[in-house]
């Protein structure tokens, strides 16, 4: 048991100095893939949750952080917008083609993707916007 002691704190202390805590949030590159597919499926969660008859649209990813779970939170802070296309004309995989007006609704939001791939199964477990302004 002492060795097991042993080899816990010596990891906690390997990723305390390498800047990681286990567990905690580490920066990501928000040009990853990963971290794109994340921004883009609570972009169409936000979508659907509005009440907007217009689509939204992801149009820049700010920040990223991923955190190991039972498989992996994306944190993705996001700029989206309300495109001239109808929900009900325009399915979420044609988005590339809709606009987004100069003085349109454009929002700046922080949400948290879990991602399970093994399963696969993925979830927006925090998804808070508020105006560009």
């Amino acid at each position: 048991m002492e060795g097991y002691n042993i080899l816990v704190v010596l990891l906690i202390w390997v990723g305390v100095s390498m800047g990681q805590i286990p567990g905690g949030w580490i920066d990501a590159n928000v040009g990853d893939t990963d971290v794109k597919e994340a921004a883009r499926f609570a972009t169409e969660e936000l979508s659907s949750r509005s009440n907007s008859v217009y689509q939204h649209k992801l149009l820049k990813i700010h920040k990223a952080r991923t955190q190991v779970v039972s498989g992996i939170n994306y944190e993705v802070f996001i700029e989206t917008g309300t495109t001239t296309c109808k929900k009900s004309e325009v399915p979420l995989e044609d988005l590339k083609r809709c606009a987004v007006p100069e003085n349109g609704v454009k929002l700046l939001c922080q949400a948290i993707v879990w991602v399970q791939a093994w399963i696969p199964r993925t979830k927006v477990t925090k998804l808070e916007c508020q105006n560009k302004g």
